[in-house]
C-alpha cells in the first residue's frame, strides 16, 4: 500500500511492505534496498539519508533524498506476518467511538 502525504515533510510517501510467510525482516529490508538503488533512487543525488529503526512490529526505513530541483522523503514499513496479524487484531478490537470504560472491561475479561 502506498500513501502520498505531500504536506508531511517527515515522509511525503509512505509504503507498507508486508512480508510473505517465512521471509525474515532482514531479507525484506535487503530486498527493499536493492530495489531502491536499482530503480527508485535518484541517479545523482546531492544528498541521501537512509535511516533504519527496528521494533517488535517490524522495521521502518526512512529515506530523504535531494537532487537539483527536487527532494522527497519516504517511509517504508517492513512487517512480517506475525506483526501484521497483531496489528489487524488490535485494530479490530478498538473503534474511536467505543466507550473507554466498556472497552477496558472487555479487555479485562
Amino acid at each position: 500500500m502506498v500513501i502520498e502525504l505531500p504536506s508531511n515533510l517527515n515522509y511525503m510517501i509512505q509504503c507498507s511492505l508486508p512480508l510473505k510467510s517465512g521471509i525474515a525482516t532482514e531479507d525484506g529490508v535487503r530486498y527493499l534496498m536493492s530495489k531502491w538503488y536499482e530503480c527508485l533512487a535518484y541517479q545523482n543525488p546531492k544528498f541521501e539519508s537512509v535511516q533504519r529503526t527496528s521494533s517488535c512490529f517490524g522495521t521502518d526505513v526512512r529515506i530523504l533524498t535531494i537532487t537539483v530541483g527536487s527532494a522527497c522523503s519516504f517511509l517504508f514499513s517492513v512487517t512480517d506476518e506475525a506483526a501484521q496479524n497483531f496489528e489487524d487484531e488490535f485494530i479490530d478490537g478498538y473503534s474511536p467511538v467505543d466507550d473507554p470504560d466498556s472497552l477496558l472491561k472487555r479487555l479485562q475479561q
